[in-house]
């Protein structure tokens, strides 16, 4: 008996459904390992600070990513959660560098994205400065 379009749609949702859950705990089980290990809290490409993230860069994808630090796999694979290849990222630098740039060539790029972060909190930190005084 031949599939219908609906059922063919249903195993298609849930298949999209289990990768999503597969994602999501190797985010997490990454995210776990890196704490364990005691890694510095600020960004491998950028170097900003996990409590200056939110200030600087404002909320991501609808305020669902950019509170914290995420885990970012070195080798673009997610699957691979040996801590040697595993970094903490900004949700900017990990956006930017997704699966498509090195380690090293994201470094470099964060460099970039470092000086924007930096010139954006002195200004905020200037604004905060002159409300303060008046």
């Amino acid at each position: 008996m031949e599939k219908t379009r609906d059922q063919i749609k249903e195993e298609k949702a849930a298949l999209r459904k289990l990768k999503a859950a597969s994602k999501k705990e190797s985010r997490d089980q990454a995210r776990g390992l890196l704490e364990e290990k005691g890694t510095p809290k600020s960004c491998e490409y950028c170097s900003i600070n996990e409590e200056a993230l939110y200030e600087v860069w404002g909320p991501f994808y609808g305020g669902k990513r950019g509170k914290r630090l995420e885990p970012d796999h070195k080798d673009n694979d997610y699957k691979n959660n040996g801590i040697e290849h595993l970094c903490s990222a900004c949700s900017l630098c990990n956006c930017a560098k997704s699966n498509k740039l090195t380690h090293q060539e994201m470094i470099e790029v964060g460099s970039s994205i470092k000086r924007k972060w930096q010139k954006r909190a002195a200004i905020a930190y200037a604004h905060y400065r002159s409300k303060a005084s008046t």
